[in-house]
């Protein structure tokens, strides 16, 4: 039996916990010993708390807002590093300090991380690591600098990052990086989305994006039997005005309200609204409307797009605008304007337009049966679990 590490530490949502905990139960099934170490257990125990496995609080990243930074948005993944204070060897050098006492103490045989690049650097070179990703989250590691993602300047240069690193990296005794990209170089990598959401796809070196799971099966929108299900952050600014949207819009359908508290939850149900108390089965819940409206998130996309569902997508952050992007290019979505640029009456219009759009219905549908004619092969899991136990032999 074999002690397994499953890690996060940057990133929101349930994505990161959701991928990390289907592999674990089945590397337990098999006998392992698995636990995690997350940037925000609270904030996961929804997808977590009802696992028997251990879960620790990981070094937690305190995201840099820099005066310099404002009004920004990154460019590259090199960008996320310098947020997250790569270019500052004082506080590089104490992350990767506490990642070396967490892993001390847990002796793992193999590492699982997933968006975690602290605890690449603190394992680099690594000889047990695995990496999943959504793609965005883990670009290419074998190019010499990361690709950029939209025209603009960095928020510090790659050089300047890897020179903070390669001080760190000598005071540590460690191996220096050839390149910002071989930060997360690891005997494996598997891109845990479909191909049309990987930012990076074109450059991948023979590695292909599919989910961890089969999709659900597509579902002919006739036999939904509400208008729509949404998917949202109370955290959100913009959130508030689409649920005032759906509230005036005399629209019927169900709301998962992530973050949220009993007030908050109670207030909406006041005005009509109905309100899950505890996060939903998410094909069920998308299969039974005929409209899907969430922040953007792979995972939610995937099945969306697997079900034949047009799509209102509220991106709060540039990775979400990345999946609103190719979302519209198949002609399936509307989008809003990210970081809360909008105010009700946007909303309320985007919400009139994506419920009487027949044409976004039949691209959604015809594209879930082009998803379906591919096959179990999307797949991933079995992948992953056969590089674990390559990996532990």
């Amino acid at each position: 039996m074999a002690r397994i590490l499953l890690a996060n530490e940057f990133g929101d949502g349930f994505g990161h916990a959701r991928r990390l905990l289907a592999v674990a139960r089945e590397l337990a099934a098999r006998g392992h010993e698995c636990l995690f170490a997350l940037r925000d257990p609270v904030a996961t125990w929804p997808v977590l708390g009802g696992s028997s496995f251990p879960i620790l609080q990981a070094p937690y990243v305190v995201p840099l807002q820099r005066e310099a930074w404002q009004d920004r948005t990154i460019a590259a993944y090199g960008d996320i590093l310098a947020g997250m204070g790569f270019d500052d060897p004082e506080r590089l050098q104490a992350m990767l300090a506490a990642w070396d006492s967490l892993l001390a103490l847990l002796n793992p045989d193999l590492v699982i991380a997933d968006f975690a690049p602290l605890l690449c650097l603190t394992l680099y070179p690594a000889r047990a690591l695995l990496l999943l990703g959504n793609g965005f989250t883990l670009p290419p590691s074998h190019l010499p600098q990361f690709p950029k993602l939209r025209e603009a300047d960095p928020l510090v240069r790659e050089d300047t990052l890897l020179a903070s690193i390669a001080l760190v990296q000598r005071r540590r005794g460690q191996p220096f990086l050839p390149s910002l990209p071989a930060l997360l170089s690891a005997q494996g990598h598997f891109i845990t989305t479909l191909p049309e959401l990987d930012p990076y796809a074109v450059l991948r070196e023979g590695r292909s994006a599919s989910p961890l799971h089969p999709l659900p099966p597509s579902v002919p929108v006739a036999e939904a039997t509400d208008d729509y299900f949404a998917y949202l952050s109370a955290n959100y600014a913009g959130t508030a005005m689409v649920i005032e949207a759906l509230a005036r819009s005399g629209l019927r359908g169900s709301i998962y309200l992530r973050d949220a508290d009993a007030a908050a939850r109670e207030s909406w149900r006041r005005r009509g609204l109905q309100i899950h108390e505890n996060p939903v089965d998410l094909p069920a819940a998308v299969a039974g409307a005929a409209l899907t409206i969430h922040h953007g998130g792979p995972a939610t996309m995937e099945t969306a797009l697997a079900i034949g569902r047009r799509q209102l997508l509220v991106p709060r952050h540039f990775e979400q605008t990345l999946y609103a992007r190719e979302a519209l290019g198949l002609r399936v979505a509307v989008a809003m304007k990210p970081h809360g640029k909008f105010d009700q009456r946007h909303a309320a219009a985007a919400l009139r337009v994506i419920a009487g759009d027949a044409t976004a219905a039949q691209a959604a549908s015809d594209f879930a049966d082009e998803l379906a004619a591919r096959g179990p092969t999307l797949a991933s899991l079995p992948a992953v679990l056969d590089a674990c136990a390559a990996l532990l032999h």
